[in-house]
């Protein structure tokens, strides 16, 4: 399952510039960006009072846009530029505006900041005043937001290029960009929105969509959903967040054998190993083992796989050879998984019943 599409810098300029030449202008582009970013801000923020910072480019150019819907809602709108504009749309949108603007070095704060500095292309560190300003501002707000992405940040591969605001929204435009998703940018963006503007845009890069995961149901209950064995090694911390992972997703039961050493009534894993493998040799306890983990326990991770030993690694043959085998108490079509996982973490086998 395919999620939201993530282009470049440059892939996002050649797609607007595809949509100019289809006959779709600067000026109504930048009209759609400003509008709905607006919109979104809205709906997160509410009616409170707002600055609008701007920079002399096209994000200049939303931010006043931004500023007029804002204002046309019946919102209290300020603006403050870091520079005059320097794009005919971008002067066209301050003409537009109509309001009054301030420089930003000595603007008054305001509740909800609105950062329109610099988006999507930026390559080089903010100039020391307007950087220190915006991070003034910001933190005087009570929320920020930001326009296509929060200034200071590199669009392609998520650098810090000058100091960055902790922002409460992102509204982005079309496509998502590399720097939401890539740290250490992703951590300043706070909740990410992605304005449709009427651009025609395709990328092989998206998104990992969230699974849809069926509800459970009001006939549901804790044999119905599945068991999960995490078998760990000797650190256990992989194990038990796998474990609570597992929970989250909806199992209803989650199992972690660690190999914690004899203290806080926790067992070794080397003997956990040796005494199932026991028990599966011994006549009668071995078939009754067997049933259990095949009427119980749908999926298997072995964590540091590298390091098993041959005790161990018996029984995991055990696992693989017969339970899977076996169609268990749930009948046919039943799906068993089991990974083996390494140090970088891949799963190098895997079974499925």
């Amino acid at each position: 399952m395919k999620g939201r599409v993530i282009l470049t810098a440059g892939e996002m300029r050649a797609a607007e510039a595809r949509s100019i030449a289809a006959g779709t202008s600067v000026e109504t582009l930048m009209e759609r960006a400003g509008q709905a970013a607006a919109a979104a801000i809205r709906r997160f923020a509410g009616p409170m009072p707002a600055l609008v910072l701007c920079g002399p480019g096209n994000n200049g150019g939303d931010g006043y846009v931004v500023a007029r819907a804002l204002a046309a809602a019946g919102q209290d709108v300020r603006v403050a530029a870091a520079g005059e504009p320097r794009t005919p749309a971008a002067k066209a949108a301050r003409a537009a505006w109509g309001g009054e603007v301030h420089d930003i070095a000595d603007v008054e704060p305001a509740p909800l900041l609105i950062d329109s500095l610099f988006g999507t292309g930026l390559t080089r560190r903010l100039e020391r005043d307007v950087a220190a300003a915006l991070e003034a501002l910001a933190g005087m707000a009570r929320i920020t937001a930001a326009i296509d992405l929060p200034s200071g940040v590199s669009t392609d591969d998520g650098a810090i290029l000058s100091p960055v605001p902790d922002c409460d929204l992102t509204v982005t435009f079309q496509t998502l960009k590399p720097a939401h998703l890539l740290q250490p940018a992703a951590r300043h963006m706070g909740r990410i929105v992605v304005a449709d503007i009427g651009i025609e845009a395709a990328s092989d890069l998206h998104e990992i969509a969230r699974p849809r995961l069926a509800a459970p149901g009001p006939e549901s209950h804790k044999f119905a959903r599945g068991l999960v064995t995490v078998i760990a090694g000797g650190m256990a911390g992989a194990g038990a967040l796998s474990a609570g992972a597992a929970l989250r997703a909806g199992q209803s039961y989650a199992l972690a054998y660690e190999g914690a050493k004899r203290s806080g009534g926790l067992v070794d894993f080397d003997d956990l190993i040796r005494a199932t493998v026991r028990l599966l040799e011994t006549p009668g306890m071995g078939d009754w083992v067997r049933y259990k983990l095949d009427q119980q326990t749908d999926h298997i991770l072995v964590d540091e796989a590298q390091d098993t030993n041959a005790a161990q690694w018996s029984i995991v043959a055990a696992l693989a050879g017969e339970y899977f085998a076996g169609e268990g108490a749930r009948g046919p079509g039943r799906t068993r998984t089991m990974f083996t996982v390494g140090d970088f973490k891949q799963a190098i086998f895997g079974f499925q019943g």
